[in-house]
């Protein structure tokens, strides 16, 4: 009983002075909802821009128009009926990030489009954009390719939020808490074969 103890208090105790590795970090964003709607978009005001792209690890502070899309591991926006994502029906995606001293968010161009090489089959671009240079709106949009005005345009004026998780992995201390769980299991049963053993042997000379 005091080896199984024993054991245990010094598997949990390792355990938790090992911190886990960090893993991918999820940026996600959401919007307010739409305040404009031209046309007769499938949209309401009640929609928003929403989505969230994954890096293995957290943007770096003081970032200002930089590119992430190539280090994006997932990517995906969405107007709550409409979704683009990687691995998708082809978007042309931008991820344009600027960050603070802290490495958050505060300016960003995060965007897709869907769009044909005809000007016969629309386009769809779904985006949020906060670069008070060039704009500041959330959009979902559907346009023939070279025209000048859009089929349908759904838009709000008032940016959304960030918010950033990280994903831990398995790190060698939880293979080390099971190493030490399967040596203590090991260690019992042989604990409990011997006093078997001693037990009948006792019995024996008695």
């Amino acid at each position: 009983m005091i080896l199984s103890r024993l054991g245990a208090g010094l598997a949990v105790t390792f355990v938790l002075t090992v911190p886990l590795v960090a893993g991918p970090v999820v940026y996600t964003y959401t919007g307010n909802d739409f305040t404009t709607l031209i046309g007769s978009p499938p949209l309401t005001t009640s929609d928003f821009i929403s989505g969230s792209f994954t890096l293995a690890s957290p943007l770096a502070a003081n970032l200002v128009d930089a590119n992430e899309m190539a280090a994006a591991l997932s990517f995906t926006i969405t107007d709550q009926v409409n979704t683009l994502s990687l691995g998708g029906p082809g978007p042309l995606a931008l991820l344009n990030i600027w960050t603070d001293s802290a490495g958050n968010i505060t300016q960003w161009e995060f965007d897709a489009d869907v769009c044909a090489a005809t000007t016969s089959v629309p386009c769809l671009s779904i985006g949020t954009i906060n670069d008070p240079a060039v704009e500041v709106a959330d959009f979902s949009a559907l346009y023939s390719v070279g025209a000048t005005s859009q089929i349908w345009d759904a838009v709000g004026a008032n940016p959304g939020t960030w918010a950033e998780a990280s994903t831990p992995e398995p790190s060698t201390a939880v293979m080390v808490f099971l190493g030490w769980t399967i040596l203590l299991l090991t260690m019992k049963r042989r604990y409990r074969s011997s006093s078997v053993r001693r037990t009948a042997l006792c019995r024996k000379v008695a």
